[in-house]
Order: structure tokens, then C-alpha cells, then sequence
């Protein structure tokens, strides 16, 4: 049999079809899981994991890597357990990135793929934001950013000040 033919009776056999078709869904999950990372599905698999990291976490790069393995392990496993769904999730990684980032306000988040389709005006929605949701925000904090600068005094850039000034009288960003 040549290479030829043998490959032609390989393919017409119904078990490589079958075969063929049932790792067709093993090999998207496992796409999947390489590009989430681990997601213990027990206990133990999540200690493992948290074990893994902190032993592989070695060096300024590697211990930075190892926080991001445990954290993702650890809220992949809850997610599992508590069966939250994507809009619970989404929620919690929002409060996740405000509370890690002690963020005081409202504050916004995008990825460059917008730029790539007319649909996505960056410009236009960071404006909308700076301008309209954000706007009301920005003036009342400035307002008090100035109360405090009174009461305590103490030095501040002269430009500051202004942006300050012209916030707190409704001024646009």
C-alpha cells in the first residue's frame, strides 16, 4: 500500500470520523483552558495550584506571575462552586480591578480592537464620559479638593489649583 492509499483508507474509515469529530470539541476546550489559564475544579486541585504558583513564583517577574495564577484560580474555583453567572462574574471583576486599584470614583476601561471597527468612536465616548457620566463627579470632587487645600493649606502647582477652580464651576475637561 503506498502513503497515498493508505491515508485514503484511513480517512474513509467511520472510527477516524468519529474520533476526528469527538476531538474536535476536546481540542476547542483545551484552546480554552490554555488561553484561561488552570481552573481547579475541587479543593485540593485549587491548593495544588495556589502550591504550584507560590513554588514557580520565584524573582521580581515570576512573583507577579504567581499572584495573577493564585488570584485566577482561586476566583475561577469560587465562580464554580457559588455558579455564578457571566453577569455576576463581570460585576465581580469590576469590583475586583476598583478595590485592587483602591480607584475613588467612576472610571472606565477599553481595549484597542475598538480602533479597528468604525462602530467604537473612542474619542466621541471618552469625551461622552469626560463630559456627561463623569463630569458631575469631577465637579464635586474638585470642590472638595479645594475646601481641603483651604482648611489645610500647604503647597500645590498653581495649574492644578486652575483645573480645580474650573471643574468645580462646571467647566469641561
Amino acid at each position: 500500500m503506498t502513503r497515498t492509499t493508505e491515508r485514503a483508507s484511513v480517512l474513509s474509515a467511520p472510527k477516524f470520523w468519529l474520533t476526528l469529530l469527538r476531538s474536535g470539541g476536546r481540542r476547542k476546550q483545551h484552546e480554552r483552558n490554555a488561553r484561561l489559564g488552570h481552573q481547579p475544579k475541587t479543593e485540593d486541585e485549587l491548593i495544588a495550584a495556589i502550591r504550584t504558583a507560590l513554588e514557580n513564583g520565584g524573582g521580581y517577574e515570576g512573583s507577579a506571575n504567581a499572584l495573577v495564577e493564585i488570584t485566577l484560580c482561586a476566583y475561577r474555583y469560587a465562580c464554580r462552586v457559588l455558579g455564578v453567572t457571566m453577569f455576576q462574574a463581570s460585576w465581580a471583576d469590576i469590583n475586583i480591578m476598583t478595590k485592587a486599584r483602591g480607584i475613588n470614583g467612576p472610571w472606565g476601561m477599553s481595549t484597542a480592537d475598538k480602533m479597528l471597527y468604525p462602530q467604537y468612536d473612542l474619542r466621541a465616548r471618552l469625551n461622552e464620559l469626560m463630559n456627561g457620566e463623569w463630569r458631575e463627579w469631577a465637579q464635586e470632587e474638585a470642590k472638595k479638593k479645594i475646601a481641603q487645600h483651604k482648611e489645610e493649606g500647604g503647597p500645590i502647582a498653581s495649574d492644578v489649583l486652575a483645573r480645580w477652580q474650573h471643574l468645580a464651576n462646571g467647566g469641561r475637561v
